[in-house]
Formats: structure tokens, C-alpha cells, sequence
């Protein structure tokens, strides 16, 4: 698998031009220390900063292309049109109102999977159909973790998970125990990405999901849990299923730089981090 001829990166956010009249939120932090207004949607507005990981970055938010590189989700469909105006890496992120949450956005507000299932319906559409997309376009789809209380509590972690600087030695930065791969969240390379229910999926374009199972290199502790990726490419066989290989979110960051030819930053650089491979890209 090529990485695209097409450069850049845009994020697409949902929500974030709702709102206020006249708010501006593209690019926006709080300063260090400062009380942050947007971490909780509100009644009319359903945008949170932390829904938008690119305005945590200083060299992000400080450069002059920000306010082009970090957009509200409706410009995807604009983006999408022709091949030059594709981002080569799309990050794609919903609402609060439609992250698939059991927690509804807003008091009285529906909540749950069909949310996100919906949100998922809309968006891949548009990619799908996209000149970039059926060029060498792949959209990744996953979740950014498992319950973490509840019954279906699972803290687990896998991957050769290293220890976060700011978190007790106790607490492994394993993210989530990825078999085979963001709430919902999209990642591509040509067009964009979004969320990924575990198990086998029926999309004609060609998919890699990991169901969750009990076996492989996992620990019990330290992470986010088993979430499941979903892969649609043309360079990923049809329905096929990985029931051996486990990765983590830096695996999917490892893997995206290594399809764009980009230096491998931070956790994404462990030289036992497992990494998408022709295993993965099975389509020949």
C-alpha cells in the first residue's frame, strides 16, 4: 500500500461550529492553568475541547495554518471533492451527541450506539465516494476505549505498553488494548477516518476488524481495554477477521506514519510496538 500523493492533514470536528453566535473555536485553548469552558456540551452546543486533541498541541495552535488545518466537520464534505483538495491524513471526531456515549450530551438528549451508528453511516458515505478514496484512500474506525466501570469494566492493556512520565509506575501507557487498532473517531490516509464496533463486518470495500477474545499478548491492568478496529481499503481483503494479532493506539499511530513516510514520534517510536503489516494489508 502506497502512501497518498495528495499532503497535509486536516481535523473535522463535530460541533465545532455550533454554538454562540460569533464564538470561535478553531485553534482555541484555555492557558495553562486556566478553566476551560468547553469540556462539558452544553444545551445548544455540543462541541468539548477535548473532542479536539489538535488544540493541546502549542505547534499546532501557534502555527499560521491552524485555523485551515483544525475545521468544523461540515468542510469534510467540501475537502472530499476533488483529490488536490484531500487531506493525506484526515482526523475525524463526533459530537459528544453522537460519540455512541450511554451518557446522553444533555439531559433528556437520546444516548447509545445508534448515535454513532448513524454519525458512521453519514460520514463514510461521503469518504466512500470521494476521488481520493478510490484512489488509495483507507479509513480506519475505532474507539478511544472500553467501559472502564460497570460491569463491563476492562482496564487491560497490551503491546509492550511503556509507563506514562506523569502517572504512577502502577499505570502502563498501554491506551487501549487494541485487537488488530479512536470514541467515535476517524483516521485516514487519502480521504478521513471515525467509531468501530468489535466482529465482522459486511463492507463490500474491504474491512479488518478484531473481535474481542481472551487470549494474546495482554495485561490485566494499565490500559484502556480491548476496543475493535475496523479497516476499509481497497488493500484490505473483504470480511476477513484478525483473531491473533493484538496492537494499541500507538500501534494505528505507528502505522499511519509509516504509510506516510513520517518520522515515528513518542510511543509510536517503541521498537516493540506491533505494527500494521501485509498481514494486515492482505489484499495483495
Amino acid at each position: 500500500m502506497s502512501a497518498p500523493k495528495q499532503g497535509g492533514w486536516k481535523a473535522y470536528i463535530e460541533g465545532m461550529d455550533q454554538g454562540p453566535k460569533g464564538t470561535v473555536k478553531a485553534c482555541r485553548h484555555p492557558a495553562v492553568g486556566a478553566q476551560d469552558a468547553n469540556q462539558a456540551p452544553g444545551p445548544k452546543d455540543p462541541y468539548v475541547t477535548w473532542r479536539n486533541p489538535f488544540v493541546y498541541l502549542h505547534a499546532v495552535i501557534g502555527a499560521k495554518s491552524c485555523q485551515q488545518d483544525d475545521v468544523a466537520l461540515p468542510q469534510l464534505a467540501t475537502d472530499l471533492k476533488t483529490v488536490k483538495t484531500t487531506p493525506a491524513l484526515s482526523y475525524i471526531a463526533p459530537s459528544a451527541c453522537d460519540d455512541g456515549s450511554d451518557q446522553p450530551c444533555r439531559p433528556g438528549a437520546p444516548s447509545g450506539l445508534g448515535l454513532a451508528d448513524t454519525f458512521l453511516n453519514r460520514v463514510l458515505q461521503e469518504i466512500e465516494k470521494s476521488p481520493a478514496y478510490k484512489a488509495d484512500g483507507a479509513i480506519a474506525v475505532t474507539f478511544d476505549q472500553a467501559p472502564q466501570t460497570g460491569p463491563h469494566a476492562d482496564p487491560s492493556s497490551c503491546c509492550d505498553a511503556q509507563t506514562y512520565p506523569n502517572l504512577q509506575a502502577t499505570a502502563p501507557a498501554g491506551a487501549t488494548t487494541t485487537p488488530a487498532g479512536t470514541s467515535p473517531t476517524s483516521t485516514s490516509t487519502g480521504p478521513a477516518t471515525t467509531p468501530a464496533p468489535t466482529g465482522t463486518s459486511t463492507t463490500p470495500t474491504g474491512t479488518t476488524t478484531t473481535p474481542v477474545t481472551t487470549g494474546g499478548q495482554t495485561n490485566p491492568t494499565g490500559g484502556g481495554g480491548q476496543v475493535g478496529l475496523l479497516l476499509i481499503s481497497q488493500y484490505v481483503k473483504p470480511n476477513t477477521v484478525d483473531l491473533v494479532d493484538y496492537y494499541n493506539h500507538f500501534s494505528l499511530l505507528a502505522s499511519i506514519e509509516n504509510l506516510l513516510n513520517l518520522k515515528r514520534l513518542g510511543y509510536a517510536s517503541d521498537l516493540g510496538l506491533p505494527v500494521f503489516d501485509q498481514s494486515t494489508f492482505n489484499a495483495g
